[in-house]
C-alpha cells in the first residue's frame, strides 16, 4: 500500500469496507455465471433474503 498516513487511515476507515463489499459482489456474480444451477441461483437472488 502506498500513500501518506491520511490516505492509509481513509482506506482503513472506509475503503476496506467498500473493497469487502466489492469482493462479495464478485463472488456472487461468479456463482451465478459458473453455476450449473444458474436459473435457480438467479431466481433465489431475485427474491432476496427471506425470513
Amino acid at each position: 500500500m502506498s500513500g501518506n498516513d491520511g490516505d492509509v487511515i481513509d482506506y482503513l476507515r472506509a475503503g476496506r469496507a467498500e473493497a469487502s463489499q466489492d469482493d462479495i459482489r464478485q463472488r456472487v456474480e461468479t456463482l451465478v455465471v459458473d453455476s450449473p444451477y444458474e436459473n435457480r441461483v438467479r431466481k433465489a437472488g431475485g427474491r432476496g433474503p427471506e425470513g
